[in-house]
């Protein structure tokens, strides 16, 4: 669900806030799941009533699945992990591990960032593995 409520983030014009909120506070997903979710949303202003809807229609749904699949295809087997000029850095093991990486890549530790979100035209696995929980 909580990709799902990214991907509505994203079209609402706050993609990478609320994702970066939302990791912010895994604990608190763990407890209080979909709740969390609209919480968030509120709290940056986004529509919160679009974006239940979008949970309940399941519009960003087949995005959500390609982007999980694409993921198992390479390996994810935590969370976050990040995937920069090529080399995965899994869970929480590689956060130190991060920096270094991201010096040798142009785009640093979140490749495809924008303002507004990660870029429709590059979107993959490296921005929205994090919240895939199955």
């Amino acid at each position: 669900m909580a990709a799902q409520a990214a991907e509505e983030a994203i079209e609402q014009g706050q993609g990478w806030p609320y994702i970066e909120a939302v990791l912010a506070r895994t604990e608190e997903l763990g407890k209080r799941g979909d709740k969390l979710l609209l919480t968030v949303a509120g709290e940056l202003g986004l529509d919160t009533e679009e974006l239940d809807t979008a949970l309940i229609d399941g519009r960003h749904l087949l995005i959500v699945d390609a982007d999980q699949a694409e993921g198992k295809a390479i390996g994810v087997t935590g969370t976050p992990t990040y995937v920069i000029g090529g080399e995965r850095l899994d869970g929480g093991k590689s956060q130190e591990g991060c920096a270094p990486v991201s010096r040798r890549s142009p785009t640093g530790c979140w490749p495809n960032r924008t303002e507004s979100g990660p870029s429709r035209a590059l979107r993959g696995p490296a921005h929205r593995i994090g919240f895939h929980s199955r």
